[in-house]
């Protein structure tokens, strides 16, 4: 946002809170298969420990650019919960209708991503 110039064409900035950039550690069932149990445990702590990390250094350097984009003159707006809720909700109903698009485990890789955003 403050790095692409957005307050050069935008006046108002709305967190609604809609993208989550999370990072992903992604491996074949069959590799994951051949690690041995301890190394399997070894990844699955590390990948906790860094998410946890990730989501305080990607919340506060969200703090730090909205400020930044504040001192621009940008109006930030905080969205309400109740439509933060209504938005989930429209959500939702999206995400359904995708299902059929991704195949035979579509159900599947949706339940999955909205898992992994909580």
């Amino acid at each position: 946002m403050f790095f692409e110039k957005l307050p050069e064409v935008q006046k108002y900035y709305s967190l609604t809170q809609h993208v989550n950039e999370a990072g992903n550690v992604l491996m074949s069932v069959a590799s994951w298969a051949k690690l041995p149990a301890d190394v399997q445990t070894a990844i699955m702590t590390a990948a906790r420990q860094t998410t946890t990390w990730e989501r305080a250094e990607s919340q506060r350097d969200n703090e730090e650019i909205l400020k930044k984009l504040a001192a621009t003159g940008m109006q930030v707006n905080v969205v309400a919960e109740p439509t933060l809720a209504e938005f989930r909700k429209v959500a939702q109903r999206i995400y359904t209708e995708a299902i059929p698009d991704l195949g035979p485990k579509g159900k599947q890789l949706v339940d999955l991503g909205v898992s992994l955003n909580k």
